[in-house]
């Protein structure tokens, strides 16, 4: 949770700087939901208590409904951004679709008792964190290079590739929690994670270093 808080300390800042969006943010924002950070973490740690799970899926909601309400404040131009804006308002809409599915993961574990199987942190540890950081860490490096932060069919390609892992690392949960037998969602989830970071890494590493 340290590393989610961090990353979206920044990109609450830096992305509608990015977008030029001029709506005023609330003031007590990042502030709140650092108070209900800790408390969901306090939650996790003492999830063994029969009801904590209840409370968990409260504070899940709270945060998703509280987060997903204040980026659309915002106005974000989502659907008229550049590619290399759009990956950061989709990594930052990430945070409140994975709470949501906490909430979500967490009552059907309660009512049906079948563990999802990490589901929320993967869309948390891929859907936000990942998305974020080969968007800002793309945007950056051409930046500071001299370049124009403009992606190419490569970059969009990377973006969609994110995309595409998230999903497959989600089914891969959903085939467990179920017993759907499709075990094979993993390995292939990994091998395109695999692949994207040693591409992009790479193709930007070559920028960072030798400025090529």
């Amino acid at each position: 949770m340290y590393l989610i808080f961090l990353t979206f300390s920044v990109a609450q800042r830096m992305i509608p700087f990015f977008s030029h969006s001029a709506e005023p943010k609330d003031e007590k924002f990042i502030s709140i939901v650092f108070i209900l950070f800790l408390v969901k973490t306090g939650l996790v740690i003492l999830q063994d208590i029969s009801y904590i799970k209840g409370l968990e899926i409260v504070i899940d909601l709270i945060i998703a409904i509280y987060t997903i309400k204040e980026f659309l404040r915002w106005k974000l131009p989502m659907f008229s951004s550049p590619a290399i804006l759009w990956v950061l308002h989709l990594g930052l809409f990430w945070l409140p679709v994975a709470f949501f599915m906490s909430a979500i993961s967490n009552a059907i574990e309660i009512f049906l008792h079948v563990d999802m199987y990490f589901l929320s942190i993967h869309l948390l540890a891929l859907g936000f964190l990942t998305t974020v950081f080969i968007g800002f860490g793309t945007r950056v490096v051409l930046g500071h290079s001299g370049q124009p932060p403009h992606a190419s069919s490569f970059e969009r390609n990377v973006f969609l590739s994110v995309q595409l892992i998230v999903a497959l690392r989600a089914l891969y949960s959903v085939n467990v929690a179920f017993s759907w037998n499709l075990n094979f969602l993993f390995d292939i989830a990994f091998t395109i994670w695999l692949l994207v970071f040693i591409i992009w890494g790479y193709r930007y590493g070559k920028i960072l270093i030798f400025n090529k």
